[in-house]
């Protein structure tokens, strides 16, 4: 695939889902990037931020969770500027608000977003 495809990294640990999302993505002309969990996540940021469109993560992840993930980007001046967008079963504004306060720059419940509709509104986000 070329490097000048919009590169989505998406973090799910539920391999049905991540593939679910990752086949929208690619229809739509993404180069996916697909981790499990969080720590493979933060690998793949580390080793290839500069090249990383967007990420969108789980929160309920084993090793690391989303909120963990989030904060470690968010807080770094070389990953800070990546848009984060949260894909998350949790339901409480708390939640909500604890990703949203992190820095997140949207948080999605899964239950009410397609994966079509979540690719053409994250494209829209991301100026794709």
């Amino acid at each position: 695939m070329s490097e000048n495809k919009n590169k989505i990294l998406i973090a799910e640990d539920d391999q049905e889902l991540r593939e679910m999302y990752a086949a929208a993505f690619l229809m739509e002309g993404f180069q996916v990037i697909e981790a499990c969990d969080g720590k493979e996540l933060m690998g793949y940021v580390k080793e290839n931020h500069e090249k990383i469109k967007a990420i969108l993560s789980d929160i309920v992840m084993p090793k690391m969770d989303g909120f963990e993930v989030l904060e470690e980007i968010k807080n770094d001046d070389k990953y800070k500027k990546i848009p984060v967008y949260m894909l998350t079963n949790l339901d409480s504004d708390k939640d909500r608000q604890v990703a949203l306060g992190l820095g997140a720059n949207e948080y999605f419940r899964k239950v009410d977003w397609t994966p079509s509709k979540l690719v053409q509104k994250i494209k829209t986000l991301c100026g794709c």
